[in-house]
């Protein structure tokens, strides 16, 4: 497979083996499989992790993880499991796994099944067009025209002199990517909206969100500001970075990937590096990150590393559509590790999560109640 094979020729770039064949192989493979690329390159960070990979064949990793699926009673250590996991979801790409922050042993399961839609409203100043139901690749309006492509995102192909602005809404389940006049691309997770000017002035370019969204802004000497619903202020040129700013969860995230940005509000103001994240309350909390863990929700694949449960849940709450309670709060500072595949049903996702963390999920009252688990 060329996932398996992208995996051989990243360990021999590591230990510099690399024939020049090889190299040109490596380049047009990591080009094709880039989430997995990038997904691999955060393995690499675990340098015992990195290790283990080198050594171990990955089909025996794999069938090893499959043989304690069947027989649970034989032990495997909590790094190999990691590796054959990882393994796994590189090479096939239908694999969910969770594994317990410093803690032996973690299930591993697969399927298949639909729950992500790419659907959302694009609402401008005379009609709401419902996008999930525009059959042809064009959408003309009174003054602009719209290339809906195979990906389900959305370009301008005619731009309007005069500034018009437009709104892109996503519901539940749902996410939706749309490239701006200057080649931004805005990446809209669910429950979430961006206003935005069909195209921008000669002066400045700036978009209002709500929600979570991920920007890869286009470089450009006129400053790009993002407005979040909360009132506060993302000043950038050109980078790489996530926004999460949904009204219900009471604060602010952003995550820079790449690039510069300065985030600031009436009382305070800050400048971000590459892997830092600014959470905002009442004060502004920066701290270094990975940053590609918070951004991973625009792939197939959404990951997970020393995260809150209470951030990993709410992030099940906009992929499903359903609400969680924690019977103890304390339980929400529980740190998990892992990754989930968006095409997972959520009673897959959870009785493998509730399996790994030793929680129970309790539905009630059209939610899930959580509730720390006796059992190991």
């Amino acid at each position: 497979m060329s996932r398996s094979r992208l995996i051989d020729l990243y360990i021999k770039n590591h230990q510099t083996t690399l024939s020049n064949q090889e190299k040109d192989e490596f380049d047009q493979l990591r080009f094709m499989h880039s989430s997995y690329f990038q997904w691999l390159q955060s393995l690499s960070k675990d340098a015992a992790l990195l290790e283990q990979l080198k050594l171990i064949d990955r089909n025996a990793a794999f069938q090893k993880t499959i043989n304690q699926l069947k027989t649970p009673n034989k032990g495997i250590t909590s790094l190999l499991l990691k590796v054959a996991c990882s393994i796994a979801i590189l090479v096939t790409g239908i694999t969910i796994y969770f594994y317990r922050t410093l803690e032996p042993s973690a299930p591993l399961a697969q399927a298949q099944l639909s729950t992500v839609q790419n659907s959302a409203q694009l609402i401008t100043s005379d009609q709401v067009y419902e996008l999930s139901q525009i059959k042809g690749e064009e959408i003309d309006g009174k003054d602009f025209k719209l290339v809906k492509n195979e990906n389900n995102h959305l370009s301008y192909k005619k731009l309007a002199d005069t500034t018009i602005y437009h709104t892109v809404k996503t519901a539940t389940c749902n996410q939706y990517s749309v490239v701006l006049s200057d080649g931004s691309k805005i990446h809209i997770n669910s429950n979430s909206k961006i206003r935005y000017p069909v195209t921008f002035s000669a002066h400045k370019r700036e978009i209002f969100v709500e929600g979570e969204v991920y920007c890869d802004i286009a470089k450009d000497k006129i400053p790009f500001i993002i407005h979040t619903s909360d009132k506060r202020e993302i000043f950038v040129l050109g980078t790489q970075f996530n926004v999460r700013a949904y009204k219900d969860e009471g604060y602010t995230e952003v995550t820079l990937v790449e690039g510069k940005v300065r985030v600031s509000d009436a009382n305070n103001v800050c400048t971000l590096k590459p892997n830092q994240q600014v959470v905002i309350t009442d004060q502004f909390e920066v701290k270094t990150v990975e940053s590609t863990y918070y951004a991973s929700w625009i792939h197939p694949i959404i990951r997970f590393h020393n995260m809150k449960l209470g951030r990993v849940m709410n992030s099940f709450e906009q992929l499903y559509g359903v609400k969680f309670q924690f019977e103890n709060p304390s339980i929400q500072d529980k740190l998990i590790a892992g990754g989930i595949v968006k095409a997972q049903s959520l009673k897959a996702n959870l009785h493998i999560l509730a399996e790994s963390c030793n929680l129970k999920f309790i539905e009630q009252s059209g939610r899930y109640i959580i509730k720390e688990s006796l059992g190991n």
